[in-house]
């Protein structure tokens, strides 16, 4: 299953995945039952934990509720691969056993969360970003980086957010630095801060009953299959990441851009926010926070 429709560009990695079994591991047969029109992808976690599907590609904000050390993979500082070399991939996948699944691997990389804005953009100062008085849409997750950087933080569906931004009744959104558009959001877009302010992941996940039942071959190919897909991550990401802001610039789009000590003030808030957030509700998380050099 995918979290979202199955042509997303979010699941790009996913379907990389099934070809390099489709390819390597013919034996493998991969049945897909569908996206968040069969099963919410808020939802699927709860479904393959249950057995009712053997696996998913989805973001790990979407079961970090049942899960709360999920949002950890949004906050990584480094690369899939490196995390299979530093220990993090190892303790992940414990952590995920533990709840009865399976970490196969990551099916994304250098997806960036970034701040899309109205017209009241217009009143920010690039070298002194401070959102007071700003009503921004974001998940839970992103919460901290809203309110750390001074904004009001909205619970809004994805699906009423144009005419939120149409009507005024909110100044601006958290959206990937690619999708924006498949979204049906770009016309809504006056100006977009060009800022990473958190990472986004799309573990994909397996019953770990299912997993355990395969024989050593399958699972080595599988292991194979994933390792080869997350080295091809760069080449599929970092094209749409350059595509969306060259689109942005070529529709008159303002890309605003601090500082690079801005930047790096407004990083600093949002991960230590994020990160202070995060081992509250998660204190076992702390090890991983070690490894990301998190103090």
């Amino acid at each position: 299953m995918t979290a979202q429709v199955r042509d997303a560009n979010e699941h790009l990695g996913f379907w990389s995945f099934v070809d390099e079994l489709s390819e390597n591991a013919p034996w493998i047969t991969i049945e897909y039952m569908g996206g968040p029109e069969t099963i919410p992808g808020t939802e699927q976690a709860e479904a393959v934990m249950s057995g009712a599907v053997d696996m998913s590609s989805l973001c790990s904000c979407y079961y970090s509720h049942l899960l709360q050390f999920a949002d950890v993979m949004g906050l990584a500082t480094t690369s899939p691969l490196e995390d299979r070399e530093n220990g993090a991939f190892e303790i992940l996948d414990s952590m995920h056993a533990d709840n009865g699944l399976k970490l196969v691997g990551q099916g994304l990389e250098h997806y960036g969360a970034q701040m899309q804005l109205g017209e009241k953009y217009k009143s920010l100062d690039p070298n002194n970003i401070d959102l007071d008085g700003f009503l921004i849409r974001g998940s839970a997750s992103q919460m901290p980086a809203i309110e750390g950087l001074g904004g009001q933080s909205v619970n809004l569906p994805i699906s009423e957010v144009y005419n939120a931004m149409d009507r005024g009744t909110t100044d601006g959104f958290i959206a990937g630095n690619f999708g924006v558009e498949g979204l049906g959001l770009k016309e809504a877009v006056v100006a977009t801060l060009n800022v990473e302010l958190m990472s986004g992941a799309y573990p994909i996940v397996m019953n770990l009953a299912k997993w355990d039942s395969l024989e050593p071959a399958t699972q080595d190919a599988i292991n194979q299959a994933i390792v080869t897909t997350e080295g091809k991550l760069g080449d599929i990401f970092l094209p749409l990441v350059e595509g969306q802001l060259a689109d942005f610039e070529a529709d008159g789009i303002e890309i605003v851009t601090p500082s690079s000590s801005e930047s790096a003030r407004i990083t600093e808030i949002v991960v230590n926010g994020a990160w202070d957030d995060l081992l509250s509700r998660s204190p076992e998380s702390m090890p991983l926070a070690e490894i990301y050099g998190i103090k």
